[in-house]
């Protein structure tokens, strides 16, 4: 659909056909807060959306799902389909490889979230505890270490 003929909510067709191509899992949403939008911002003329759903919804080759004040939903008659392929079931997903970093990793998350966790604690709950915000963080800094390490190792092994 060109620009010219958005303004024309009666310029159905290349609407329908754009719905026809991407096939039958696709909706064409019109909510009423979008038309506002486009009025506000576009200078729509107030009567565009009340056109363009009568426009759609008289459209042989659509099929209205949805209408009422809040939003309508159009789609795209497809013609039934009587043969459908077998799915082939015997295709195993893909495996996702995995290293020893993984489960390195998920510890070493637990622990800085739960070393930095206690740091920040200390820090806003116990302001006479302050001396142990050094050694918390010191702590947490072996585990932040092998979390980065475990991140680079999966980014290595997914690509």
């Amino acid at each position: 659909m060109c620009s010219s003929d958005l303004r024309d909510p009666t310029a159905t067709a290349g609407v329908v056909a754009e719905l026809r191509r991407l096939g039958p899992g696709a909706f064409l949403i019109l909510p009423a807060t979008e038309a506002r939008f486009i009025r506000q911002t576009a200078s729509f003329p107030p009567t565009w959306e009340r056109k363009i759903r009568a426009a759609m919804a008289a459209e042989p080759g659509v099929r209205q799902v949805v209408n009422n004040p809040d939003a309508a939903v159009f789609q795209a008659r497809h013609p039934v389909v009587t043969h459908r392929p077998a799915p082939n079931l015997h295709v195993a997903p893909p495996v996702q490889p995995s290293t020893i970093w993984t489960p390195i990793g998920l510890l070493a998350l637990a622990g800085a979230v739960l070393l930095l966790g206690a740091r920040e604690l200390v820090r806003v709950a116990m302001p006479g505890r302050r001396s142990l915000m050094r050694p918390l963080a010191l702590a947490a800094s072996p585990a932040v270490l092998l979390l980065l390490i475990a991140v680079i190792e999966r980014f290595r092994v997914i690509s």
